[in-house]
């Protein structure tokens, strides 16, 4: 395919930021970039123009996800918790501080909303849960309460089941129809490895990159 457009992200002294999470906003016509320079950009989708950059993380960290949700608002993701955009666009609420027994510590890797839940990975603190109709957070699951693994790299959803990738113990399954957890896919049943990297699932088959095959 030919390529429409090519950014290249870097800080005033020339160093290269590298793109750790892209979120399409519909409704504001936009495409918002998560670099490691730890700020939110915003790329204007009609014309690829540049935005202005969303507001710096409020505690002085880094953006590292941004999520629009089912119910419209912005979602952001840093160390210090979950993060929620004002109606005009110039400041942020902090809806859940981290560091408590609803939001583990640990860096926003990745997260996905199903069902009007947001599940979002915290490397070191398991997965925190947000209910975005009650704007209010579920129990977070850990190594603690059951799941498999504190560092999560991934989450898809494959029929009634909500999988769960790792970096270092395979995947985590859960039947989102009876909530319980079926048995975990790792390199002691058919996983060539317990380093998952990442999943998709598409046209009714699971893909998984572990750190050494891609299973079909």
């Amino acid at each position: 395919p030919n390529i429409i457009d090519l950014f290249e992200l870097m800080d005033s002294n020339g160093d290269v930021y590298d793109v750790i999470d892209l979120e399409i906003d519909t409704a504001n016509n936009r495409m918002l970039i998560a670099t490691t320079g730890g700020e939110v950009r915003s790329v204007n989708l009609d014309d690829t123009s540049w935005n202005s950059d969303l507001p710096s993380e409020p505690s002085g960290g880094s953006w590292t996800q941004v999520l629009v949700a089912s119910n419209g608002d912005l979602f952001a993701f840093s160390e210090s918790g979950i993060f929620t955009l004002n109606s005009a666009g110039t400041g942020w609420t902090l809806e859940q501080a981290s560091g408590t027994s609803n939001w583990p510590n640990g860096v926003p890797e990745t997260n996905l909303e199903y069902n009007g839940v947001i599940y979002s990975s915290l490397l070191g603190g398991g997965v925190g849960r947000w209910d975005v109709a009650s704007m209010s957070p579920l129990s977070p699951w850990s190594t603690a309460n059951n799941l498999h693994s504190d560092d999560i790299s991934d989450f898809i959803v494959a029929g009634n089941q909500l999988l769960i990738a790792s970096y270092d113990a395979g995947i985590a399954r859960r039947d989102l129809s009876g909530n319980f957890w079926l048995a975990t896919w790792n390199s002691g049943n058919w996983l060539s490895s317990d380093g998952v990297m990442g999943m998709t699932f598409v046209k009714n088959q699971i893909q998984i990159l572990t750190t050494d095959s891609v299973h079909m």
